[in-house]
């Protein structure tokens, strides 16, 4: 390669949280290792191939490919290609995406704590990210022995059915009108309250909410909804707001330019998909504890789920709900069974236990994510609840067949590295 800038086409919608996460991971890359001349081309989720593009020479490219249009456009391109939307790998090139296991893990998880009912999952049938999430959460929650139910009416609908999965080369939109919602409604209205459902995407997750709001179903105390992509906008303009889980965009973004860099170098791609696990579920309204009267109870739980992995104390949580301790603890303990501190610790153990299994980040640097003032505590904590050391049930894990992904440095880094 000679001295001259690299010139890199980014072919990311910036028209949803996800593209725009995608893009702020790739820039942050250039900041510190860029000498890249940048071409991004503007455009939604479901629009076409910009023809600018057609007409565009350069040296790499990094794209969400979502059909085959977009596909056979990048690969005539013949430039080395990093896509980050997992669905069609591009030709000699590399391809990343959220981990769906370790998303379903997260969703299943939260909802276990928000309902004493029953599971559902609603997503876009014969879509392929939705799919894939569908099979997680159901094999997840198989494992507890809970069954789910699992929202079929779009695949039967206009004969869909009959044509068997949706063609991610075709790239079909899923369907968001107001006929679907009323199919969601009726389905809904199938399912045995409370119910615990988990959306594809934040689309889809709204579009529960309000088709619980035709109903006259009460989010959270009859249906819980939780989405994914912390879409700021789509969860906050849903009524009641919309828990939803976040992806690492960031690390997405940030690892995809970081691959494609040494591919224009001459280097290899990696054989496999590198999968970046989620951060965190963002809890709002749709997914608050349910049967909870106290206010001051519920707030101190809102809090409790937003900063647990940030540190916060019970003297603090106390304060920010303008109770005393003594108090707080007294009507926690009342209204779960617990004390606050035992679910701090416990959202604490939750995500060290996902970071443990889904990445090869160091305990130290754990122990800071989670919120424990040292490697020490954290380690101590650990073996208190679940009677191995960090570093024993990472290796439980790996034998399980948990493979460690995302954060860095990770399995995925060291792809990156040796490439």
């Amino acid at each position: 390669m000679d001295s001259r800038r690299k010139r890199v086409a980014l072919l990311i919608e910036s028209s949803r949280e996800y593209g725009r996460g995608c893009l702020l991971g790739v820039a942050d890359y250039l900041r510190t290792h860029g000498s890249w001349v940048v071409t991004h081309y503007e455009r939604g989720q479901t629009e076409g191939v910009p023809r600018a593009l057609r007409e565009w020479r350069g040296d790499g490219v990094i794209a969400r490919i979502e059909n085959g249009e977009v596909a056979d456009l990048v690969a005539g391109l013949g430039v080395p290609t990093v896509d980050l939307r997992g669905a069609l790998r591009p030709a000699g090139g590399a391809m990343l995406d959220t981990d769906h296991a370790a998303a379903a893990r997260l969703a299943a998880d939260h909802l276990l704590d928000s309902t004493q009912g029953g599971f559902a999952y609603c997503g876009f049938p014969g879509v392929d990210f939705s799919d894939a999430r569908e099979r997680e959460f159901v094999r997840y929650l198989g494992t507890h022995g809970i069954s789910v139910a699992c929202y079929r009416a779009a695949a039967h609908a206009g004969g869909a059915a009959d044509e068997g999965p949706l063609n991610p080369r075709r790239g079909e939109a899923p369907d968001l009108s107001e006929q679907e919602g009323e199919r969601i409604g009726r389905w809904l209205q199938t399912l045995p309250g409370p119910v615990a459902v988990w959306a594809c995407n934040d689309e889809r997750g709204r579009q529960i909410v309000d088709a619980c709001a035709v109903l006259g179903l009460a989010v959270p105390e009859q249906v819980a909804v939780v989405g994914v992509d912390n879409d700021a906008v789509l969860c906050e303009l849903s009524n009641p707001p919309l828990s939803s889980i976040q992806p690492d965009t960031h690390r997405l973004g940030y690892l995809g330019a970081e691959l494609l860099d040494r591919m224009i170098e001459g280097g290899e791609p990696p054989g496999q998909t590198v999968l970046v696990p989620p951060l965190q579920v963002h809890a709002r309204r749709s997914t608050e504890p349910t049967a909870v009267d106290d206010r001051a109870v519920a707030s101190a739980m809102r809090i409790i789920r937003d900063a647990a992995c940030r540190g916060v104390g019970v003297e603090q949580v106390a304060k920010d709900v303008g109770i005393s301790r003594s108090t707080l603890e007294r009507r926690f303990r009342r209204t779960f069974g617990r004390s606050p501190a035992a679910e701090i610790e416990r959202l604490r153990m939750a995500r060290a236990r996902l970071l443990l299994s889904e990445t090869t980040e160091r305990v130290a640097a754990i122990a800071k994510t989670t919120g424990y003032n040292s490697a020490a505590q954290f380690i101590t904590a650990f073996k208190r609840h679940n009677q191995l050391t960090p570093g024993q049930y990472r290796t439980s894990q790996a034998r399980s067949g948990a493979a460690p992904s995302g954060a860095a440095p990770t399995d995925q880094t060291r792809a990156v590295q040796n490439v």
